[in-house]
């Protein structure tokens, strides 16, 4: 089951024409510079705009097409905006309840998503009364309290300073384990985007865009992500032990065994970001060396980034991950597409 949304408008100077098949879980990141159409894509899904010629349908269910349209207040959809745009003068409490009352059936859940929400030592307050942050926090649980179907988010962290955003991209990591519907998020920032999403869609300024998996796009050397300073991967990784001596959890992932200075508990799943500034080469493993995750890979790519700069892309295991080094280093190892090297990960950070 997924949603499907097809339309075409025109722009100044080009026609956009948007044409994507949704998973119907997960999340899914909507990212690319201002003005190419990112709000108006969440608008036409909810049915806030009725772009002519434009066809919604969502898990079989027609929203709009030539005939028919169904509007907004029908579509059962989660709604929070760049602002919480809460109601100042009820507390937290009755902003919630309001929700609830409208929502079709109880949200079985919503007492453990205000506990990962810290929102319950909040109830009686009013939302002057909180922080930027904590006004956000509030406005999810609304939004969740009705119940939908799907949720819709507009640069929720557009107009929180950056202590702020690390604390809520902290609760909304937690909470998309917990919450079971698809989530479309729209962003211009990639770190978000890394975080927190696992398919991507790619709007470009000309109208035209990508669509596939997070870490698909984010190591794609044809695409700005991967070549650009802070360029990441994104893996799994499931804990399978736990050394209590020197603190070092050891994490199953498709690139091989990486290795974590942190204390995690067994059977746990977590997302693993590895910069590309965090990855070196060399051509033969040493044993005198600090770095604990040292992998076998092989180079499938890369790209003269310009400034003295290289990226790589690594096939590492059964995914890849990336790796910018100088120029002069990449002429000396005399790298190529399809030799064989040792990937060394100086960092790896977890989600």
């Amino acid at each position: 089951m997924t949603l499907k949304v097809n339309y075409q408008l025109a722009r100044e100077s080009h026609l956009s024409s948007i044409d994507v098949e949704i998973p119907n879980k997960g999340v899914t990141a909507i990212f690319g510079p201002s003005g190419v159409g990112k709000t108006t894509l969440l608008r036409v899904i909810a049915g806030l705009e009725n772009v002519s010629g434009a066809k919604v349908i969502f898990n079989h269910q027609v929203w709009q097409n030539d005939e028919h349209f169904v509007p907004v207040h029908k579509r059962n959809i989660g709604f929070i905006f760049q602002h919480p745009s809460l109601f100042e003068h009820l507390s937290v409490a009755q902003n919630i309840q309001y929700a609830q009352q409208r929502a079709h059936q109880p949200l079985p859940q919503l007492s453990s998503l205000l506990e990962i929400l810290e929102l319950p030592r909040l109830m009686h307050r009013t939302p002057l009364s909180l922080s930027g942050g904590e006004q956000q926090r509030v406005a999810i649980a609304r939004a969740l309290a009705a119940n939908p179907v799907l949720l819709l988010m507009d640069e929720p962290l557009a107009s929180l300073d950056m202590g702020f955003k690390q604390e809520f991209l902290s609760f909304f990591a937690q909470l998309i384990t917990q919450i079971d519907l698809p989530v479309l998020y729209v962003t211009h920032a990639a770190d978000e985007v890394a975080r927190l999403s696992d398919q991507l869609i790619l709007l470009r300024g000309d109208g035209s865009l990508e669509q596939g998996s997070t870490h698909a796009l984010l190591t794609d050397l044809t695409l700005p992500f991967a070549t650009q300073q802070g360029a990441k991967a994104i893996i799994e990784g499931a804990v399978i032990g736990f050394d209590t001596d020197t603190h070092i959890a050891s994490l199953e992932t498709p690139c091989g065994i990486v290795l974590v200075n942190q204390s995690l508990q067994l059977g746990q799943s977590h997302k693993l970001v590895i910069h590309a500034s965090d990855v070196s080469i060399a051509l033969t493993e040493s044993p005198y060396s600090s770095i604990l995750n040292k992998l076998p890979a092989t180079v499938v790519d890369y790209n003269l980034s310009g400034e003295g700069r290289v990226t790589l892309k690594l096939q590492v295991g059964e995914s890849v991950m990336l790796s910018q080094i100088t120029l002069k280093s990449f002429q000396e190892l005399n790298l190529s597409s399809g030799k064989s090297v040792i990937v060394q990960i100086k960092s790896v950070a977890l989600v």
